[in-house]
């Protein structure tokens, strides 16, 4: 008896000891780049939280997010200040969280520690979880919400008391509001089709249920109809696929394969049989993963296809990749022995990691690859260092898919206020910023079509000496711009400084 107790107790702390490395390898690998510059995307929310609290909503909307992970930032941001690693803190702890939810969720659905680690593995490593993690965008927490809100599905669908039907609709709510594409994970009903119940009071309360979850999402009509209006905006990096891309959206192949193959290889070394009453449980797990990896995949493949809506893009259906890494570990249900599982988990999380960091390569200690900080630096140490004067006119192009319409005559306010949004947030050219009238001199510029700037740009550098030029992407295409943009202007001279993915250009005019 005494042995027995030692024995639980080194496994428990063997297991705690497993735990803790995962969560120290999951935030180190997460929290390198976090105070590396911010990204187009990640300027976007930094500019969402840099107002009032009553700029939050509109400006979210306009980027076409749901608002509550920019409510959340707009606290963290208040209590932290603005910087680089604030804005990321919430990605960074949710992503963290995901990786033992993930043990946590694999743990309760397989009872075995050895697969519910190798899961968390898997989740560790996972380029995609990493990204999202790394950056101040809503994803990460939307990850960690739907694993809540699968594992509360299925305690619902179990045991249908009031208390797991209101949690259910509440993690509903959550996840709408942090992204609405979670919508696809919400209308899946995965848990139907592997515990069928036998009577129709069943269906009806999940009938209710969802009618509740339905009411609570139609308070976003407004904002999604706004964005439906705007689905042209899609057709330009979201395009049909194949249906072989649900195998390769995400990495299918890498996980999947090895464990295949480690069963298969088991099982021919003599590994023995599940009983009857096991191999229930194991296709039901493996069932539910397959499930929540394919209903949300293939409902966003085939209203892209269909040409509804535009969400088949990985971004959107990131909750879906939960069941690949809960199919991939729960593979390992197959195995009788303790042992067996075990050595499984070895296995599988050798070739995944050895995989992944092939994959990786160098991407591994870099995020963004667009370094706005530096861009914006590089114009407030001039003006700081009385090199040049503060700049009266900054024309930005910052290739956003909203900036076609800003080529129209009749422009809206609000998307040329919105498309200065990367020299808004935490990035500012102190010069304007601190001026009234600071607005009136950041012009966002059309990636679509070009304007005609000859006239207003000789009429600044006569003025004012000087006009600086803000452009995402390469040196050779911005200063080809430019040159276009220059034409026939006279007397000015052209500097280019370029940075990660932004390139800055100053043009002055000579002097005499």
């Amino acid at each position: 008896m005494w042995t027995q107790h030692t024995e639980r107790s080194t496994r428990r702390a063997i297991w705690c000891a497993a735990i803790a490395l995962l969560a120290v390898a999951a935030t180190s690998l997460r929290a390198i780049t976090l105070s590396e510059s911010l990204w187009l995307d990640e300027l976007h929310t930094s500019w969402a939280v840099t107002g009032s609290f009553s700029d939050v909503l509109p400006r979210a909307a306009e980027g076409n997010q749901a608002p509550l992970y920019f409510l959340i930032q707009w606290f963290i941001v208040r209590l932290l200040g603005q910087h680089e690693w604030s804005l990321r803190l919430l990605s960074l702890l949710s992503g963290t969280a995901f990786v033992l939810g993930i043990v946590w969720i694999t743990r309760r659905w397989t009872h075995s520690r050895s697969l519910a680690w190798l899961a968390g593995l898997i989740a560790c490593v996972d380029p995609h979880a990493i990204f999202f993690a790394r950056e101040a965008r809503p994803y990460a927490l939307l990850q960690v919400l739907a694993l809540l809100y699968i594992e509360a599905t299925r305690q619902r669908w179990r045991h249908p008391t009031v208390g797991n039907r209101i949690r259910i609709v509440l993690l509903a709510w959550l996840l709408f509001f942090t992204h609405y594409t979670a919508a696809l994970l919400i209308a899946s009903p995965w848990y139907v089709l592997v515990r069928r119940r036998r009577y129709l009071t069943d269906y009806a309360q999940l009938a209710v249920d969802h009618l509740v979850i339905l009411c609570g999402m139609l308070c976003a009509w407004p904002a999604l109809r706004t964005i439906g209006l705007r689905r042209d905006n899609w057709a330009q990096f979201v395009r049909p696929q194949p249906l072989t891309s649900l195998w390769t959206l995400f990495p299918c192949s890498r996980y999947l394969v090895p464990a295949l193959l480690s069963v298969i290889l088991a099982k021919a070394l003599g590994g023995g049989n599940v009983t009857t009453r096991r191999r229930r449980q194991v296709g039901v797990v493996l069932t539910s993963a397959s499930l929540i990896y394919l209903m949300p995949l293939v409902a966003a493949w085939g209203a892209t296809q269909a040409d509804l809506a535009r969400l088949y893009f990985r971004r959107y259906v990131i909750v879906a990749e939960i069941g690949l890494f809960v199919l991939a570990a729960g593979s390992g249900m197959l195995l009788v022995t303790r042992r067996q599982r075990l050595g499984h988990a070895a296995i599988v999380g050798v070739a995944v990691a050895w995989m992944t960091a092939l994959r990786m390569g160098s991407s591994v200690w870099q995020h963004s690859h667009e370094d706005w900080r530096a861009a914006v630096r590089l114009v407030n140490d001039q003006v700081s260092a009385a090199q040049v004067d503060g700049p009266r006119l900054v024309l930005l192009r910052a290739g956003l898919i909203e900036d076609a319409q800003l080529a129209l005559e009749n422009q809206d306010s609000r998307l040329v206020e919105y498309c200065r949004f990367p020299l808004a947030g935490i990035y500012q050219i102190r010069s304007l910023s601190s001026d009234h009238n600071d607005d009136a001199h950041v012009v966002p510029l059309s990636s679509r079509k070009l304007a005609d700037w000859r006239a207003e740009w000789q009429r600044e550098v006569d003025e004012h000496g000087h006009v600086w030029v803000f452009y995402r992407g390469g040196q050779e295409a911005a200063q080809g711009l430019v040159d276009h943009w220059l034409g026939s202007a006279k007397n000015c001279t052209m500097e280019s400084y370029s940075f990660d993915g932004v390139t800055v250009i100053h043009v002055r005019a000579e002097q005499p």
